[in-house]
């Protein structure tokens, strides 16, 4: 652990809204999970009564205090060690790099399954006093500094999120985070800010909280692409290059396939990736310089495009993380690549017929059938 300041805070990091079976080492952190009133829990600065005691406040969806959570400490430290205020930012970095990763594994359209949100991932980090009555302190930001709450836990408890729902276990793209970490300790402080700028824009649009309307989640995922690409002063022209030149789409879908979305007449695009992310730009000035969405006249619908957006922005990372020698893209990886400009041909939200297969999971299907056929070829 990093050498502690003049300021420490003596308590624990968590997630209230995960659960995990065994601990993981990854990288100088470690994931642990803690049982409330279990003693196999791992060993502990903080008594374990008293963490008991501050995980009170934190209900699940039937209001109920939480009977498990997963803690996070750094490797070679003990669960609740003192913690320098560097030592707090790392955790919240390590935190935001996590939830990318599992955010990264995400399916969509098949009924909640393999689905989490950012929230899920939340992280939290509970001061608790060696003399600990049971009351803690919340502190939240203010426009005019902050303020600071004491409360007991029957006071008022926090209950998870209803779009958060229920406690999801830990699940994330391990070569992902070993790739992030990597880049956070060997890249230049230039290149892992843009990095890591881009992965929060990303993480914040993905939240599906209410708090977050969808014109802002557009906006955070036009700025990922801008961080992660390297384009400056919203330029659209830059921007659409760029997305092109990264990603190397091996088999091209052509605009105007039949079935398909159609974009505008006068677009020039003859390809699907490049009419999609040039809508995509219109359509994000649009909503930033407070004209309704539809005032551009977009060819994507808004749900359209912040899904392909959330699906494009993680395989734009990979590769650019590959091209750092950082990450060894892998034939998923490619094959979800390649499969982009099929998937953007298409509204996804559109009703169908429960005899049809909609769009996105044909799609999908198509991409995991051909590449568990790859495994077998001799």
């Amino acid at each position: 652990m990093k050498e502690g300041t003049a300021q420490t805070t003596r308590g624990i990091a968590f997630f209230p809204w995960l659960t995990l079976d065994a601990e993981r080492k990854r990288g100088r952190f470690r994931l642990v999970p803690y049982r409330v009133g279990r003693s196999d829990n791992a060993v502990s600065l903080i008594q374990h009564a008293h963490i008991d005691q501050a995980l009170r406040i934190y209900r699940d969806s039937r209001r109920k205090p939480l009977k498990e959570c997963v803690l996070l400490a750094f490797s070679d430290g003990a669960i609740g060690a003192d913690l320098s205020e560097a030592d707090v930012q790392d955790i919240f970095i390590f935190g935001e790099l996590l939830a990318f990763s599992a955010l990264v594994q995400r399916r969509f359209f098949l009924n909640g399954l393999g689905y989490v949100s950012r929230d899920h991932y939340a992280l939290l980090v509970q001061q608790i006093p060696e003399h600990f009555s049971g009351t803690i302190a919340l502190t939240y930001r203010r426009r005019d500094g902050g303020i600071t709450h004491g409360i007991g836990a029957d006071d008022y408890p926090i209950q998870i999120p209803p779009h958060v729902g229920e406690q999801e276990s830990v699940a994330h793209d391990d070569m992902l985070l070993a790739s992030l970490l990597l880049a956070w300790s060997e890249m230049s402080a230039k290149d892992w800010q843009r990095c890591y700028e881009a992965i929060n824009a990303f993480n914040l649009a993905n939240t599906d909280s209410e708090a977050v309307p969808p014109h802002m989640e557009l906006v955070l995922l036009h700025g990922a692409f801008e961080r992660a690409l390297g384009v400056k002063g919203g330029n659209t022209h830059d921007l659409v290059a760029k997305l092109g030149g990264c990603l190397q789409i091996g088999a091209r879908v052509q605009c105007r396939t039949k079935g398909a979305i159609q974009p505008k007449p006068k677009s020039n695009e003859p390809y699907v990736l490049e009419a999609w992310a040039r809508d995509f730009c219109v359509s994000r000035g649009s909503v930033a310089h407070g004209h309704d969405y539809a005032a551009a006249k977009p060819t994507w619908s808004l749900r359209n495009h912040l899904l392909l957006a959330t699906y494009l922005l993680p395989l734009v990372m990979k590769r650019l993380l590959a091209k750092s020698g950082m990450l060894v893209i892998r034939d998923e990886d490619v094959a979800l690549i390649d499969a982009f400009e099929s998937l953007a041909s298409f509204d996804h939200f559109t009703r169908f017929s429960q005899l049809t297969t909609p769009p996105w999971r044909r799609i999908m299907t198509e991409v995991e059938l051909d590449l568990m056929a790859r495994k077998f070829e001799p």
